[in-house]
């Protein structure tokens, strides 16, 4: 995921950074020091690399996902069934086009489930053709 290479990327600098510091900013030659300075830089560079994923994260959550959550909130019953199966629908396509494996595809069903209601299929593939199956029918309602 892209998170999690930024997340590595940033790891691969502070650790680069704390190194660079401790070794050659300062001129240290005892070991120990080195070991002492690197600890203390490494904890200030801990601590601003948890103010970036905070801050990040804070960001993420304003700009995009309550703007999502807010819309999603004021939907009807049929909206959100379509958003649903719209949902699918893009999963499937991601995955056609990716190089991955197809995991999503083929026709989708469609139930809302709602407190009052129960269980409504909105949108509902047929499993086989009732005229191409009149046996099927017949021993179904008899």
């Amino acid at each position: 995921r892209f998170s999690e290479k930024v997340e590595n990327l940033l790891n691969q600098l502070k650790d680069l950074f704390v190194d660079e510091c401790s070794r050659n900013i300062f001129n240290i030659e005892d070991e120990d020091k080195i070991e002492a300075a690197r600890s203390t830089i490494q904890l200030k560079v801990d601590e601003l690399h948890k103010e970036y994923n905070d801050s990040t994260f804070e960001q993420m959550t304003k700009n995009f996902a309550m703007p999502i959550k807010s819309v999603v909130a004021s939907l009807s019953k049929p909206d959100l069934a379509a958003m649903a199966k719209s949902l699918v629908n893009l999963t499937s396509m991601k995955k056609k086009l990716s190089m991955g494996q197809e995991t999503v595809g083929g026709p989708i069903d469609v139930a809302l489930i709602s407190k009052g209601d129960g269980l409504i299929w909105i949108d509902r593939k047929h499993y086989f053709d009732q005229e191409r199956n009149p046996h099927k029918v017949a021993k179904y309602y008899r």
